[in-house]
């Protein structure tokens, strides 16, 4: 008869368990660490959580348009698979562009909600309100809506914005005006204040070879017919004016219909600008432009735009500020895209400082790198016509 040798079980477990001790530590760290701890806030293995501020009510409410053009797109991508398998949400708060509101606000999204990342949160002194907490906690803002120049200079460590700051547009114009009136004379028109100051020593730096007349206005002044006497009895061959939105629109509405080419920033670059000049002063000016204007229905990406909309939101009608959206929403996707299916803040950062001349379907250029934290920094001087736009140089690069 064979005979069975008995078998310690006690000490077959015991060496059994050694021997599977570390496959089941590998698998703790594959699948439960990465799950809970090593996970990055706002990553989850089906979704990508982003959060803004922005004015849904309140004086400012025009520009909640934007994110509203961006959550759209993001439900376009969403529709498409997502990124790498995520799907994208965007929490939207209403700060009604107060910055005491955005900080308490911002908070909830990066404590409570615990956002990646901040994106396209609008207004500067919003934006910084929340800078001090952004930093404490490692928080990006990707893309913020301002035009300030402090928000990107000196570059701080994972805070993109968007918009020309007033010094790009003036080296964007200065290069055009300087190769398209050699040698003539120009009188430039600028807000008295400290952003438009600095742009106008830009300007001079481009037409050192132009005869240069300043021509600053008051902060808070309305003397504009009489600013435009001086400008005619100075008889130049060309006009640069730069200020803010209500004061430059004011100041081109006491132009004469007739009269030298006016140079002036991106704030102009609107489909609707016809509703708000007379058409003859409109013949005058050349706008910097940056994304396609609605009435460039030929476009490959307003054809996009306005078939998104009628898509994912038949009420919303189209405007300058849904396609802002739409733009900032393909940048920050780009990104997310770059940084791969491992996504961290820190990776993310890096994917957008490795941006080199990037264009979106309705971004223009994109050049971003350690140092260059300002998205939009190639602008093409354009006149808008009535049912055109005419593009009148190539994109122009403002660093």
């Amino acid at each position: 008869m064979q005979k069975f040798k008995m078998v310690n079980h006690s000490k077959w477990i015991e060496k059994l368990g050694m021997k599977y001790w570390g496959f089941w530590l590998t698998m703790f760290f594959l699948m439960v660490l990465p799950a809970g701890i090593l996970a990055e806030a706002g990553v989850e293995p089906r979704k990508i959580v982003l959060g803004t501020h922005q004015p849904l009510s309140g004086p400012m409410k025009n520009y909640a348009q934007i994110g509203r053009g961006a959550s759209i797109y993001f439900q376009y991508l969403n529709d498409q698979g997502g990124i790498h398998g995520r799907q994208l949400f965007l929490l939207q708060r209403d700060d009604r562009f107060k910055p005491q509101r955005t900080l308490k606000l911002v908070e909830e999204l990066v404590m409570k909600d615990r956002v990646f990342a901040l994106f396209s949160g609008i207004g500067t002194e919003t934006s910084e309100s929340a800078m001090p907490l952004l930093k404490s906690q490692g928080v990006p803002h990707f893309f913020i809506g301002s035009n300030a120049r402090s928000i990107t200079e000196p570059p701080r460590h994972g805070i993109f914005s968007m918009l020309p700051t007033p010094e790009v547009e003036a080296r964007v114009l200065g290069q055009y005006v300087n190769s398209n009136h050699p040698g003539e004379k120009v009188i430039l028109w600028f807000r008295d204040e400290p952003e438009y100051k600095a742009a106008s020593k830009e300007i001079a730096q481009k037409l050192q070879s132009n005869p240069l007349q300043f021509l600053p206005s008051k902060a808070g002044s309305s003397q504009f017919k009489a600013e435009w006497d001086a400008i005619q009895a100075g008889n130049p061959r060309a006009v640069i004016a730069l200020g803010p939105y209500a004061p430059l629109i004011k100041f081109l509405r006491a132009a004469d219909v007739s009269g030298t080419p006016i140079y002036t920033g991106n704030a102009l670059a609107d489909s609707s600008l016809w509703r708000m000049l007379d058409s003859r002063i409109i013949n005058r000016l050349r706008v910097l432009t940056s994304f396609p204007l609605l009435i460039e229905s030929n476009h490959p990406g307003i054809r996009l735009h306005r078939a998104l909309l009628r898509e994912y939101a038949p009420d919303f009608k189209p405007s300058r500020w849904s396609i802002y959206g739409h733009s900032v929403a393909e940048l920050m996707a780009e990104v997310l895209r770059r940084s791969g299916r491992d996504l961290t803040r820190e990776g993310a950062i890096r994917s957008a400082e490795d941006l080199k001349s990037w264009r979106g379907k309705l971004m223009p250029p994109v050049y971003l790198d350690r140092n260059q934290h300002l998205s939009m920094s190639f602008l093409r001087v354009s006149r808008i016509m009535p049912t055109k736009v005419v593009h009148l140089s190539e994109w122009l690069d403002g660093r």
